[in-house]
């Protein structure tokens, strides 16, 4: 399995997601929409892998990265908020953007250690900031990082282990965050109620199903045609517009 039919399914997840969101086609779109991060997530380290020995493609990324993100904003935030501009969260690829920043740095510290406290300030920063899904969006790409680092040599047992991890790590964070934002509905009184919790992470073990996929994964690219990179690089504010002016035009 290559890059361009993880895209695809990217993009397909991303637009369902965000469709349902809006319009609340079903519940099995919610279901669908859930794998739409990490696979973006996994695609943006495998990206940031390839081309960090690169110094000129890879200034050249950061600088699509950070295009990108600001023209992504004011439809992001039309969709999220009904405003073309509001602080409450910023857009994915900002987060996408601080993160390959961030492991640029990293990997230009003298010594190991150094990395440790930079990624907490950059996991809590984005937790601050209301960037992408937030802290859990920061851990995910280097959890993510981490298994692309090592997959390479693997057996494909040893590389479906790695993507569980992975997996169970982003799925248990999702819960872990979505408990303190919701802290009074799961906790009252000093008691906790664990039904809820327990729900919440057996909706969202759909993603869980994202493992085989990432195991399959050969770390080829493909050869797409033009108009598919065009596609797949502006994908993210082009359907964001276009729903912006769907919302719009029926009055939502």
């Amino acid at each position: 399995m290559n890059a361009v039919i993880l895209r695809i399914i990217a993009m397909a997840t991303m637009l369902t997601d965000h469709c349902n969101y809006l319009f609340n086609v079903s519940s099995l779109a919610w279901y669908i929409g859930r794998l739409s991060f990490p696979l973006y997530a996994f695609l943006l380290a495998d990206s940031y892998l390839h081309l960090r020995s690169d110094s000129g493609r890879m200034k050249k990324y950061v600088f699509q990265l950070l295009i990108l993100a600001v023209v992504s904003e004011f439809a992001y935030d039309y969709v999220a908020f009904g405003r073309w501009l509001d602080w409450r969260s910023q857009n994915q690829i900002l987060q996408f953007l601080c993160f390959v920043l961030a492991a640029l740095l990293a990997d230009r510290l003298p010594h190991r250690w150094l990395r440790l406290p930079l990624w907490g300030i950059v996991i809590v920063l984005n937790f601050l900031c209301n960037l992408g899904y937030f802290g859990l969006g920061i851990v995910t790409l280097l959890a993510m990082r981490w298994y692309l680092e090592r997959y390479g040599s693997q057996s494909f047992c040893r590389r479906l282990m790695g993507a569980a991890a992975v997996m169970l790590v982003f799925c248990s964070g999702y819960v872990l965050q979505e408990v303190y934002f919701n802290f009074r509905t799961f906790v009252v009184d000093g008691t906790v109620y664990w039904d809820p919790i327990i729900y919440l992470f057996r909706t969202n073990s759909v993603t869980l199903l994202l493992i085989p996929v990432i195991a399959l994964y050969n770390g080829q690219y493909g050869n797409p045609p033009r108009w598919f990179r065009v596609l797949y690089k502006y994908f993210y504010p082009a359907h964001l517009y276009g729903l912006s002016l769907i919302t719009i035009y029926m009055g939502f």
